[in-house]
């Protein structure tokens, strides 16, 4: 399982290593989204096939638990990837309004009006940027939930298991305690009839009178 997400994880790196040598251009900016998806959907498909495999093993959350560590880190990195490609659309966006803004201002507009503007593509641009990040740190977080219920199920049932155990346990215990007590009882009540007969069988031969002398 480790060697299998950890391939993923390369496999995720390797998808990403374009961007830091892209263009400005949209078609660049849609190639690496769509490099990012399938990154992004690799290393999800690698933690269920971990997480299948964690099922077979003996310390089940323990094993979960690594795999979703190691899911967590490389969707930490495909996010960050992310953002770098959110940054550089947003700055050539910027810039392209910041443009629109320039040939305007050349017919005559004043500087401070100019100013105003390119303060409001900045400001609508960050709060586009806010909005994305949002709407994909809730899609991080719905995408992690099954495996916390899971997760979660689990340690509730070999919670349950244990306690199921002691109790079993504790329960031929008693019955063993029980059994034994009754067995002593049973040998001090033989013992105590052994010990009347014979006591029984003296008295009579002390109270057998003497034979009659010739």
């Amino acid at each position: 399982m480790n060697r299998s997400f950890s391939a993923a994880l390369f496999a995720a790196c390797l998808i990403l290593l374009p961007i830091a040598s892209m263009a400005a251009g949209e078609a660049d900016v849609s190639a690496e989204r769509a490099r990012i998806g399938a990154a992004r959907a690799k290393v999800e498909g690698e933690f269920k096939e971990a997480e299948k495999a964690c099922y077979k093993k003996f310390a089940v959350t323990d094993c979960i638990d690594e795999a979703r560590v190691k899911r967590r880190d490389a969707l930490s990195d495909v996010r960050r990837q992310e953002l770098i490609i959110n940054d550089a659309e947003r700055k050539r966006r910027a810039a392209e309004r910041m443009r629109a803004i320039e040939e305007k201002s050349a017919s005559g507009k004043a500087t401070g009006e100019a100013g105003k503007r390119e303060k409001a593509v900045e400001d609508q641009a960050a709060r586009d940027e806010r909005s994305r990040q949002k709407k994909g740190d809730q899609a991080a977080h719905a995408a992690s939930a099954p495996a916390k219920a899971v997760a979660r199920q689990t340690r509730d049932q070999e919670r349950q298991n244990s306690k199921a155990s002691s109790q079993a346990s504790r329960a031929k215990e008693a019955a063993d305690q029980v059994r034994q007590r009754e067995e002593k009882l049973a040998e001090a009540a033989r013992k105590k009839q052994d010990r009347d007969k014979r006591l029984a069988e003296r008295t009579k031969k002390l109270a057998t009178p003497l034979p009659t002398p010739p």
